[in-house]
């Protein structure tokens, strides 16, 4: 299994994540403002997978080097010669092969959380696939899906202004706790940080749905038009008439 072009496929579809390429810009800053601990969690957890990689590859080295040197030297011998430099090299191999396989089933886990935090992150803009070992990421095909995106832009504006008022008021707490010393303050903080956090990690997953179209399948209401200056959509999304449309 290629884990590197996994997180490669991933994060290229994060990149071009159907919902956040019908924003324009400035609200896709807002957005991610707003779902900055998620950002965090899920460069935190990029990390990770990378260091977890080159350690993998590091491990994996000597298995390759070990089988191509069995399959060299066996070349040609006699049964009672390649019998014994199989004998002496499967070991190393197998015991090798065990620790890998035990970086696999980290490996699995880790992806697991990724996908939470990028869908989190996207707004339901990627497809989810939460099984490393049935993740499939095609560029190509990936460019022909179209999806019927739900809520429209009024719902998908209201999550983001909402959690952006919740993160700049709780940084505004913070301030008044730690520099005003007004601790009294510490209770209503934690309310509003469990609103905050169960709006960016339950009611997002919920409000959030895309459904992929089939052949000739068409959205059930076509996106309003935009004026491109100042609207939520992107010119570029106006101009392109194929690309996936917002659903309201």
């Amino acid at each position: 299994m290629n884990y590197q072009h996994l997180i490669k496929g991933l994060q290229n579809e994060v990149k071009n994540s159907v919902r956040l390429q019908t924003m324009s810009t400035p609200y896709r800053a807002l957005a991610l403002i707003a779902l900055i601990p998620v950002f965090l969690v899920k460069w935190y957890l990029m990390i990770s997978y990378y260091v977890y990689l080159f350690l993998y590859n590091a491990l994996l080295s000597p298995v390759t080097y070990l089988e191509a040197w069995q399959d060299e030297r066996s070349k040609g011998r006699q049964h009672f010669t390649e019998a014994l430099i199989f004998l002496v090299s499967t070991p190393h191999i197998f015991l090798f092969r065990m620790i890998l396989s035990i970086a696999s089933f980290l490996f699995y886990f880790l992806w697991f959380e990724l996908m939470c935090m990028n869908y989190l992150l996207t707004l339901g803009g990627i497809r989810w696939q939460p099984y490393l070992n049935t993740a499939t990421f095609d560029e190509e095909e990936d460019k022909k899906r179209r999806y019927d995106l739900t809520p429209g832009e009024t719902g998908t504006m209201a999550f983001i202004v909402i959690a952006f008022a919740l993160v700049c008021l709780l940084f505004l707490m913070q301030m008044i706790f730690y520099f005003g010393e007004v601790y009294e303050i510490y209770e209503v903080y934690m309310v509003f940080m469990g609103i905050y956090y169960l709006t960016i990690l339950l009611v997002n997953p919920i409000l959030f749905r895309k459904r992929e179209l089939g052949e000739g399948e068409e959205p059930r209401m076509a996106a309003p038009k935009y004026r491109a200056s100042n609207s939520f959509v992107s010119s570029k999304f106006n101009l392109a008439p194929t690309h996936n449309r917002i659903a309201v």
